[in-house]
């Protein structure tokens, strides 16, 4: 039972980790900005920088980019989380 329950909460993190690459940075950083307005004043609030920075770093696709530090897209981004 023990068993399952750990393939479970692997399988159950592994799913959230990919669901979390896939989506693009705009989407990243608004599920951010409503994680920090809810989490402000608890232990995860200090983190809260931390995960807005890793939310907009461009991945997938745009990681091997050679063209990512000048375009439009990932300069929003980043633009978006220091605001954040």
């Amino acid at each position: 039972m023990l068993e399952q329950l750990v393939v479970a909460l692997i399988v159950l993190i592994a799913a959230a980790y990919s669901a979390w690459h896939i989506c693009p940075a705009s989407v990243r950083l608004s599920l951010v900005k409503r994680l920090q307005k809810r989490c402000q004043n608890s232990a995860v609030g200090p983190f809260m920088p931390t995960i807005a920075r890793a939310a907009a770093v461009p991945n997938g696709a745009c990681a091997g980019c050679a063209a990512s530090g000048r375009c439009p897209a990932t300069r929003a981004a980043m633009a978006r989380a220091n605001e954040i």
